[in-house]
C-alpha cells in the first residue's frame, strides 16, 4: 500500500518513533538533498526503531536516505526520488572499548569528535580526520568514505573498520567481521558498505582499529615560488627517512600568499618529531625554498588542506591520480582559475595522490571548469569525483565520471541487496 499524503506518512512514522522525533512538511526542508525535500524525517532512538522504519519503507516503497551529520550529504548523484530521511544522531552510544587490544565499537550516529574524546581518556585516537569532526558521524564517514590528511600514514576508513552491523532494505540486521584485529575468516563484507552512500543498507554500528595517540606533534611549512619545486620537495620527503603523518601541497590561494606550500605533520615521541621537523626544514632550504619553518598555526594550515576553501565554495572536487599526476592536475586547476570566471583553491594529499579543488563562480563556468579538470585527471591515469556541488552543476557534470569497470557487479549487488530500489536510489555511479 502506498502512502497517499505526508500527513498519513507522519502518522505511520509516529507509531514507530515518537512525534517529537519526526519532522514533516516545512520542518523537513533543512533535510533536502539536492533540492529534493523529503516527505518526512525520522530520528530513531534504537536500532529496533530503525529496522521498523525500513520495514515500513519497503512495504510502502518509500525512497530512503540516511543522514548522519550532513557534512557529506551533497556527495552523490541527484536522487531519483526522496520520501523519507532517517537521521541517526540519537544512535550515538559507545558500545565497547578494549584499550589493551586497541579496538573500540560505537553506534553510527556518534560524532567523530565525541568518539575521539572517549578514546582520548586512554591516550588513543581514531586516525581519521575529515572536515567538521564535531558534526561528522562515524556512520556518515564510512558511508561516504570520508577521510583526510592522515590517510598517508594510517589509511582510509576501509582500512580501520574491522566489524560492521548494517540494517538492510527490509529492516534485517546483518553483521560482518569480528571484534578481533586478526580476522581472516570469510568475505570482508564491511568493505562493501564503505563508500556506498547508504545504497546497500544503513550502518548502525562499527568496530574500529584505533591507535595510541602520539606523544607530540609538530608541523613544518616550506614555501616555494614554483609548483615544480614544491612537487620535488614533497617527492623527496616521500622517498626519505622522514615519516610524516601528513604531507600536503597547498596552492598560493589556499596558503594565502604568492607561494606554493609544502606542509608536513610529524607525530610520535618528542625527540623524534623534533628531529624530523628539523630535517624537513634543512631539506627545504637545500631545495631552494623561499622560507621553511615550524608553524605554530599548524592546525589552521592542516584544516585548510582538509577543506581548502574553508567550506564556503559551491564546488569541491577530488581527483585521484598517481603521484606523477598530482602536480599536472594542480597546474591545470591554477590555469583554469585564471581563464574561467571562477575562484579556485586547491590542495593535494601528496602521498596518496588525492587532489582537492574547491571552486566558486557562475554555474556554467563551474561546469566547464570541472569537465576540464576531469579530462586532466583522466589524462594522468586517474579520475575525478564531485564531493560537493549544487544541483545545477550536477546536471552539467556527472558526479562520478565514466565507470570503466565493475559497474555490472555493482548493479547485481544493488539488485540483490535492494531489489525495490528504496535505499538512496540513483546516487551511486551509473545511477544505481
Amino acid at each position: 500500500m502506498a502512502v497517499a499524503t505526508t500527513s498519513q506518512l507522519a502518522q505511520r512514522l509516529g507509531a514507530i518513533v515518537s512525534a517529537r522525533h519526526t519532522l514533516a512538511d516545512e520542518a523537513a526542508r533543512p533535510y533536502a538533498i539536492d533540492g529534493l525535500v523529503p516527505q518526512a524525517v525520522a530520528f530513531p532512538g534504537s536500532v529496533g526503531e530503525l529496522c521498523e522504519l525500513l520495514r515500513l519503507a519497503q512495504q510502502d516503497k518509500l525512497a530512503v536516505c540516511p543522514w548522519g551529520g550532513g557534512t557529506e550529504i551533497s556527495f552523490g548523484n541527484l536522487p531519483e526520488r526522496l520520501d523519507l530521511v532517517i537521521a541517526l544522531p540519537r544512535l550515538n552510544q559507545l558500545l565497547d572499548h578494549q584499550p589493551e587490544d586497541l579496538i573500540a565499537t560505537a553506534q553510527a550516529g556518534m560524532t567523530l569528535h565525541t568518539f575521539q574524546a572517549h578514546l582520548g581518556v586512554h591516550n588513543q585516537f581514531l586516525p581519521l580526520d575529515p572536515p567538521c569532526p564535531e558534526r561528522a558521524t562515524l556512520g556518515g564517514m564510512a558511508a561516504a568514505s570520508s577521510s583526510g590528511l592522515l590517510r598517508l600514514r594510517y589509511g582510509l576508513p576501509r582500512d580501520l573498520i574491522i566489524r560492521m552491523v548494517v540494517a538492510g532494505a527490509g529492516g534485517t540486521l546483518s553483521a560482518s567481521g569480528a571484534k578481533v584485529v586478526k580476522n581472516v575468516a570469510g568475505f570482508d563484507m564491511a568493505k562493501l558498505y564503505v563508500g556506498s552512500l547508504g545504497a546497500l543498507g544503513i550502518i548502525t554500528e562499527m568496530t574500529f582499529r584505533v591507535r595510541p595517540r602520539p606523544l607530540a606533534r609538530r608541523s613544518a611549512l616550506a614555501r616555494f615560488s614554483q609548483l615544480e619545486a614544491a612537487r620535488s620537495m614533497a617527492l623527496a620527503v616521500i622517498h626519505s627517512e622522514l615519516l610524516p603523518e601528513a604531507l600536503e601541497i597547498l596552492s598560493p590561494r589556499t596558503l594565502g600568499n604568492e607561494a606554493w606550500g609544502v606542509l608536513a605533520l610529524f607525530g610520535g615521541g618528542p625527540e623524534i618529531v623534533a628531529a624530523h621537523a628539523k630535517r624537513f626544514i634543512d631539506r627545504a632550504g637545500a631545495a631552494g625554498a623561499q622560507a621553511a619553518e615550524e608553524v605554530s598555526a599548524g592546525e589552521l594550515l592542516l584544516e585548510q588542506a582538509r577543506r581548502p576553501d574553508g567550506g564556503v565554495a559551491a564546488v569541491l572536487a577530488q581527483a585521484s591520480v598517481p603521484l606523477t599526476g598530482v602536480a599536472p592536475v594542480l597546474a591545470v586547476a591554477e590555469q583554469l582559475g585564471a581563464q574561467q570566471s571562477c575562484t579556485i583553491w586547491s590542495a593535494a594529499h601528496f602521498g596518496s595522490g588525492a587532489v582537492l579543488v574547491a571552486a566558486d563562480g557562475p554555474e556554467p563556468a563551474l561546469g566547464q571548469l570541472l569537465l576540464a579538470l576531469r579530462q586532466s585527471a583522466v589524462g594522468q591515469g586517474g579520475s575525478l569525483v564531485l564531493r560537493r556541488a549544487p544541483e545545477g552543476v550536477k546536471r552539467q557534470v556527472d558526479v562520478w565520471g565514466e565507470v570503466t569497470g565493475g559497474l555490472t557487479v555493482m548493479r547485481r549487488l544493488k539488485e540483490n541487496f535492494d531489489p525495490q530500489r528504496i535505499l538512496s536510489p540513483g546516487r551511486l555511479a551509473g545511477g544505481l
